[in-house]
């Protein structure tokens, strides 16, 4: 058995200023900025996670791929994503959310820089299957840094009675990037080719890592609450924790697998073309905005528990 430390005292009180650990003072205001880096971090790599499955049809047709091809692609990149959470996590534990998000904002640019370089095909080659489901999973793995870090910061900077709201403007994010992705990358795949696209996504995490950069910082330290001990296993060892964690997977795997491979069923079964393609799925993203702006607000008044069931279905 091991404690668990609920520090509250890393809460800024949302008046007057606040104290972070490096000594800066920032005003009420600045947990708005925190709250404006999360979402933009997410909505970038959701336009990578979420904005490269919309262009799938264009995908297979530029790398001449098989359906099985192009399902390990695409696989692969959200088993990046899955494969990496954890670790990323570990990490901002022990190093902070300013550090992990610079190190996986930065590193996820870089590497869809190389992709839009190496890995695209061009008039005297296309890149074997293989290459770009390596690339793919890579790209996963290292744009999975910017979960657990944005959240954390976020948690650190808003009081309790308005986490759930702030967390559902930056859980927005992934719908908005997703949906984003959709409207823009499958065109600028057919007019410019994928090195546009993953030069665009690379410009993306770039962006954001500028922002983190300028204005991401650890909580307050100074505050009027106190640390709070409890007795209870670790984290990883504790079966309710796990328990949560297999929940909201079995809810996501549908959603991911009908995101993924949304384009390539309503282009071969229903027919549809490029923009109505992009339309529908930029549709469905809007939708999970509002639900998730909704399902934050009514956490905040009747409880997790409540809204994580409301959130179900949606």
């Amino acid at each position: 058995m091991s404690a668990t430390v609920i520090r509250n005292d890393c809460q800024p009180s949302g008046r007057g200023a606040a104290i972070t650990a490096a000594g800066r003072t920032f005003g009420p205001s600045h947990r708005w900025k925190v709250l404006g880096i999360g979402v933009a971090a997410n909505a970038g790599f959701s336009a990578t996670f979420s904005g490269i499955p919309a262009t799938a049809v264009v995908l297979r047709q530029g790398y001449h791929l098989s359906n099985a091809e192009l399902g390990l692609a695409l696989g692969l990149l959200g088993l990046g994503v899955a494969l990496s959470e954890l670790p990323w996590g570990l990490l901002t534990d022990r190093w902070g959310d300013r550090r992990v998000l610079l190190i996986g904002l930065g590193a996820t640019a870089a590497w869809l820089l190389a992709m839009a370089m190496l890995v695209v095909p061009t008039r005297s080659g296309i890149p074997d299957v293989t290459l770009l489901a390596a690339s793919l999973l890579v790209t996963g793995l290292l744009g999975g840094s910017v979960n657990g870090s944005s959240g954390r910061a976020i948690m650190a900077w808003f009081r309790e009675n308005e986490r759930g709201f702030a967390m559902s403007i930056r859980q927005t994010a992934v719908p908005l990037g997703g949906g984003l992705g959709a409207l823009v990358l499958p065109s600028l795949a057919l007019a410019f080719g994928f090195a546009a696209v993953f030069g665009l996504l690379a410009a993306a995490s770039a962006l954001s890592a500028l922002f983190a950069w300028r204005w991401l910082h650890e909580p307050p330290t100074a505050g009027e609450g106190h640390a709070v001990l409890s007795d209870g296993p670790a984290p990883l060892r504790n079966v309710e924790v796990w328990r949560i964690s297999t929940a909201i997977g079995l809810l996501c795997f549908p959603q991911v697998a009908v995101l993924t491979f949304a384009s390539v069923f309503l282009h071969d079964f229903a027919g549809l073309g490029t923009t109505a393609i992009s339309a529908s799925l930029a549709a469905v993203q809007v939708g999970a905005m509002v639900m998730r702006v909704w399902s934050g607000r009514f956490t905040d008044r009747h409880g997790t528990v409540v809204s994580f069931f409301a959130c179900a279905v949606r």
